[in-house]
């Protein structure tokens, strides 16, 4: 983590600010690459199963299609 020298509190909430942004902005750039590149192959959102053994064999299936995807990709 780097260190930072100020020479009053202005120019320390200038710089926290700053960076805050510089952050959010690179963590939303970096969503979309992923996205991009790996698009998400499932249902978004809240699903509802009957027990947790649907939910289970879902999540395989999801699973095996985004495998599939990536060989395709490869």
């Amino acid at each position: 983590m780097p260190v930072w020298k100020f020479h009053s509190v202005e120019e320390m909430i200038k710089q926290n600010n700053y960076s805050k942004k510089n952050n959010s902005l690179r963590i939303h750039e970096l969503f979309s690459l992923l996205s991009s590149i790996l698009p998400p192959l499932c249902k978004r959102g809240v699903q509802k199963f009957h027990s947790i053994e649907d939910a289970n064999e879902a999540r395989k299936l999801c699973e095996i299609e985004r495998a599939r995807f990536m060989k395709k990709i490869n």
